[in-house]
């Protein structure tokens, strides 16, 4: 896994995913059709920020693992119960 991606999530190549800035953090992935995804990077559990799984293809919380599906933010795995806030 990785933690912050330098660059903007415009840059990404379809297929890459990453967690992209400072203070409003943005977990961002782009399919493999060309299309860029952006979500809060903050889990909604603990407000632990996410990572980029990029063997998984998900966005995985560090803290107590929850993970989220790239293509729509959606909850996988809990304890979230809520889904990554579209940006």
């Amino acid at each position: 896994m990785r933690t912050l991606k330098e660059g903007q999530p415009e840059d990404l190549e379809p297929g890459q995913g990453g967690v992209f800035g400072t203070a409003a953090q943005v977990a961002a992935y782009r399919s493999r059709d060309g299309e860029l995804r952006k979500f809060s990077a903050t889990c909604p559990h603990m407000k632990c920020i996410v990572r980029y799984n990029e063997a998984e293809e998900t966005f995985d919380c560090p803290c107590h693992g929850s993970r989220f599906d790239v293509e729509r933010g959606r909850v996988l795995v809990g304890p979230a119960q809520s889904d990554l806030e579209p940006r």
